[in-house]
C-alpha cells in the first residue's frame, strides 16, 4: 500500500510537465492563429482586386473552402505573391445539386496550353461534360477551372440563348464574337459534338493563334434528340483585326479531326498552313 502511493514531489513534477505542455500547445495554436490572420488580412483583399466574389458564388460550399485552405498555405502575404513550386491543385467531390465537380487551381499558369493539359488529366469515369468554367486573374498568378460532370442540361445565359436555337435543329456551327479592342467574347455553339473534343480543338486553334485566355464558360444544353455546346472564351492578344477569318476557322473546328488541326496549326516560314492545306496533306498521306 505505501509503495503505490504517489510521492508528493512526483505529483508535483507531473503537474509541472502537464503545464508545460499545456503552454507549449497554447502557444503553438496561439502562433498558427496569429499567422493565419496576417495570411488572411492581405489574401482576401488580394483575391476581391484580382478576382469577382461572382466566381466563387458559382462554386459549391466545398469547393470555396477547399480553394481558401489550398490558396492560404501557399500564399506569402510579404510579397503578394504564391510560391513559385505551388504548381497544380486538383479537388474532386459531389457539389449540392449531386454532380461531380473536378477543380484545377494552377499558380502562376494559365492560357490555352493549360487548358488542354487539365483536359488530358480529367479523369476517365466521370460521365459527360455539364457545364465548365476558368477564372483567371487580372495578375495572371491565379487560374481557376471548374468542370461539372452529370446526365443533365447546364443553364445558357439569356443572351446567348438565339445562338443556341439557331444550331439546335441542324448541324451548323454559331459563332459570335463581341467586343472591341483588345479583348473580345468569342462564343461558339455546336450541336452534337464531345464537349472536351471540341473544347480541346478551339484551345489548340486558339493557341495558335496566341490568343490570351481571360476567362472561359462551357454550357451543354440536353434533350431527348439532341445536345448543343456552347463555349464561350474572353480573349486578348489577336495580332489582326481580320476577326472574319477566325469565324470561319471557329466553324470548321467542328468538322476536323485532330491531326488535321494540328497541321493546321503548323507554321512554315512564319505561315500557317490553314485548314485547307491541312485537309489536302492528310488526305494524301492517310491513301
Amino acid at each position: 500500500k505505501k509503495h503505490n502511493q504517489t510521492s508528493p514531489r512526483s505529483l508535483s513534477s507531473h503537474l509541472c510537465f502537464s503545464q508545460l505542455a499545456r503552454t507549449m500547445e497554447d502557444e503553438q495554436v496561439n502562433r498558427f492563429i496569429e499567422t493565419q490572420t496576417r495570411i488572411a488580412k492581405v489574401l482576401i483583399p488580394y483575391v476581391r482586386e484580382n478576382m469577382s466574389p461572382a466566381y466563387f458564388k458559382q462554386m459549391s460550399a466545398d469547393t470555396q473552402a477547399w480553394l481558401t485552405r489550398v490558396m492560404a498555405s501557399h500564399f506569402q502575404p510579404d510579397t503578394k505573391t504564391f510560391d513559385a513550386d505551388a504548381g497544380r491543385a486538383v479537388h474532386k467531390n459531389v457539389n449540392e445539386q449531386g454532380h461531380m465537380e473536378v477543380v484545377f487551381m494552377e499558380f502562376g499558369a494559365s492560357g490555352s496550353d493549360v487548358l488542354r493539359s487539365q483536359l488530358a488529366a480529367l479523369p476517365t469515369n466521370h460521365g459527360p461534360m455539364m457545364k465548365a468554367t476558368c477564372f483567371s486573374s487580372n495578375d495572371g498568378k491565379l487560374c481557376l477551372t471548374v468542370y461539372t460532370f452529370g446526365e443533365g442540361s447546364s443553364d445558357v445565359p439569356e443572351h446567348l440563348t438565339e445562338l443556341c436555337a439557331k444550331v439546335a435543329t441542324n448541324d451548323e456551327v454559331g459563332v459570335e464574337i463581341v467586343g472591341e479592342g483588345d479583348k473580345r467574347w468569342v462564343h461558339v455553339a455546336n450541336t452534337n459534338v464531345d464537349p472536351e473534343s471540341i473544347m480541346a480543338g478551339t484551345l489548340s486553334h486558339f493557341s495558335y493563334l496566341k490568343l490570351s485566355i481571360c476567362h472561359m464558360n462551357v454550357h451543354v444544353v440536353r434533350d431527348a434528340t439532341h445536345s448543343t455546346t456552347l463555349t464561350s472564351f474572353l480573349v486578348s492578344g489577336h495580332s489582326s483585326d481580320d476577326w472574319n477569318v477566325v469565324t470561319r476557322e471557329l466553324k470548321r473546328i467542328k468538322w476536323t479531326d485532330r491531326s488535321t488541326l494540328n497541321v493546321a496549326n503548323t507554321t512554315i516560314d512564319d505561315q500557317m498552313i490553314g485548314f485547307l492545306r491541312a485537309e489536302v496533306i492528310t488526305c494524301f498521306f492517310n491513301l
